[in-house]
């Protein structure tokens, strides 16, 4: 005989029996009770203790026979699966079954998952600054604090790549960060201001090894939660596609990227899929262009591109005078993990550092030099290739959700 405890979310009846749907434990367990043996006060919603032993039934599925059951709350509200909620209440759709729960127990699983993997593989876990003093340089807009009692003005972590790279400077260690981190960058089904982020650090690897490294977490995390996921476009009995990005895009432009472009031919091609350049766009920005408008939203399965214009990646190390050893992986036409090959040339980092800073303030906008980055750089980095994940995109990919507020209990709204 055992005692649970939980919520009931559904009361059906069958001749001499009843059935009750329970919650406990973040699963749904169901118990089977002889009619005289169970009050018909009970009713949906109600937080119960029920006394019950296990069997097996005929197709072998574990039930349960309750011989008692116990009212221990009854709530003042009760949350109906047909009421339309928004997302500052996502939290009460866990009262209708098991679909947030469900949501809730995979991104459990996941973070175990990737904790898991990385600790058997003798990296560190590492924790950076939430609260961060320099603006810096990037190009995503940051959240900004008022003045705390210090009489200083904070910025909410966008990134904390910097303070990663200088704890594997003092360690020489493998190291890894699971945090929040925030962008006021707007909200679409892929964006959020607030998201959860892996990045994760290889002392002595290139942005190939890299690749090889990612496909084989994804693969431990799906292997860890299969029970809960619905996937479609990840099969895990084949390897995940690479392909170089400048020969997919001069496929489509119908030009050898290596070359000038022609600025007349390739508006006429972008014409037959209703697009048009904006001003002032150079060849980079035009491969960014058809790379993220035409490219990207036709990936079903995994596909990791690489060699990305340097012009976008500050912080990578280039291949050449135009490309960085850079790559993204997009499943389902969402961008998923993004990673290069660190530089680690301190000259080399000024100069793109002080370009991307000079970009930032002929845009308008506010930008600090990277001044303790880069002395910390004199102490000499090793050679390494980074890696950052987007744990909610992730999670989202993985369910076979759309928009990734639908893979949060509490979603920024």
């Amino acid at each position: 005989m055992k005692i649970f405890m939980g919520r009931i979310i559904n009361i059906r009846k069958h001749k001499k029996w009843k059935f009750l749907d329970v919650i406990i434990n973040a699963k749904k367990v169901q118990f089977l009770f002889r009619n005289e043996l169970m009050d018909n006060n009970f009713i949906y919603g109600d937080i119960v203790e029920i006394h019950a032993t296990s069997h097996t039934n005929n197709n072998g599925d574990l039930i349960y026979k309750a011989s008692k059951c116990e009212i221990i709350c009854r709530p003042e509200k009760i949350f109906k699966n047909n009421k339309k909620i928004d997302y500052k209440n996502q939290y009460l759709c866990a009262l209708t079954g098991q679909h947030m729960i469900n949501i809730i127990k995979v991104r459990s699983i996941v973070l175990f998952a990737i904790r898991k993997f990385f600790n058997s593989n003798e990296f560190v876990e590492i924790e950076t600054p939430i609260l961060q003093t320099s603006i810096g340089t990037s190009s995503s807009n940051p959240v900004v604090t008022n003045k705390l009692r210090n009489n200083k003005k904070y910025y909410l972590k966008r990134s904390g790549e910097l303070q990663q790279k200088q704890i594997i400077m003092t360690t020489m260690s493998d190291v890894y960060e699971i945090s929040k981190v925030f962008r006021d960058q707007g909200q679409t089904r892929t964006t959020m201001v607030e998201y959860n982020m892996l990045d994760f650090y290889k002392v002595g690897a290139n942005y190939l090894e890299a690749m090889s490294l990612t496909e084989q977490l994804l693969r431990a995390v799906i292997e860890e939660a299969r029970e809960y996921l619905t996937i479609e476009n990840i099969d895990s009995s084949k390897p995940f596609e690479r392909k170089n990005l400048l020969s997919e895009v001069g496929a489509i432009l119908g030009q050898d990227l290596k070359k000038p472009l022609d600025s007349e031919k390739t508006e006429k091609v972008l014409l037959k899929y209703d697009m048009q350049l904006g001003k002032a766009m150079d060849k980079a920005d035009i491969i960014e262009f058809v790379f993220n408008r035409i490219i990207k939203p036709k990936i079903k399965e995994p596909v990791f591109y690489f060699d990305f214009p340097q012009k976008f990646c500050p912080l990578g190390k280039p291949k050449d005078d135009f490309c960085s050893e850079e790559f993204k992986l997009i499943i389902n036409g969402i961008s998923i993990g993004h990673g290069y090959t660190e530089l680690i040339d301190k000259e080399l980092q000024f100069n793109f550092l002080k370009d991307q800073f000079a970009m930032r303030l002929r845009e308008g906008r506010d930008a600090e030099f990277e001044k303790s980055f880069l002395e910390s750089m004199s102490y000499g980095f090793p050679p390494m290739t980074g890696v950052g994940i987007g744990i909610d995109r992730l999670i989202a990919v993985l369910l076979g959700q759309s928009n990734i507020r639908k893979t949060k209990i509490f979603p920024f709204y």
